[in-house]
């Protein structure tokens, strides 16, 4: 999270710093981008970028709280706004998320963020929230249901293959709108008696 060197900054001077990390992330995902470019792009030190974030890690995370919806947050939100109806809330969930990406004027951001997100930068991704004091409790209750984490794993895969095959909203939606269907009718129903695909 900032340093408190950081939090100081005018606001011109804060918006200046995160408009060069935004920038730095949609270009690069987190494994390629650099402290050098940032600083090269601000006209400041090392030293200084140092001063405002413990790490580039820390940085990146700063910048997706700032910047884009997170997708549990979304779920979360369109799962009680459906009475915790979980079947309609995945009904609902699809044109959220969709909603959210394709309108977002960060699309690359999310691009980076799936399409290299591993379960290093998950578990260093909750200790920022956690020091972010953010109020994890919900989200854990949700993460702790099986069916959930399944859901969650089919989600996660559409959003890489969003990115990977270059899909259009309405590839999204065509997608996600199957999958949801196989999800609330069983694979069975689309297996022959023969154990082939239909």
């Amino acid at each position: 999270m900032p340093k408190a060197t950081y939090e100081n900054l005018s606001e011109a001077k804060k918006a200046a710093v995160l408009s060069a990390l935004v920038a730095e992330f949609e270009r690069y995902p987190l494994s390629e981008a650099t402290v050098k470019s940032i600083v090269e792009a601000l006209g400041i030190s090392r030293g200084s970028f140092y001063q405002y974030f413990d790490s580039l890690t820390e940085s990146y995370f700063y910048v997706l709280e700032r910047e884009i919806v997170e997708t549990h947050t979304l779920f979360r939100k369109v799962y009680e706004e459906s009475g915790q109806d979980l079947l309609k809330a995945l009904e609902v969930y699809g044109e959220a998320l969709a909603d959210e990406i394709f309108s977002s004027r960060h699309y690359s951001l999310y691009r980076n963020r799936f399409l290299y997100w591993n379960a290093r930068l998950d578990a260093e991704w909750r200790v920022y929230l956690q020091k972010r004091q953010e109020d994890l409790q919900e989200v854990s209750a949700l993460d702790q249901s099986e069916v959930l984490r399944f859901i969650r794993a089919v989600v996660h895969a559409l959003m890489q293959r969003l990115f990977t095959e270059s899909w259009s909203r309405e590839e999204f939606l065509s997608h996600y709108r199957q999958q949801l269907e196989w999800i609330k009718g069983g694979i069975e129903s689309h297996v022959s008696s023969h154990g082939t695909l239909i």
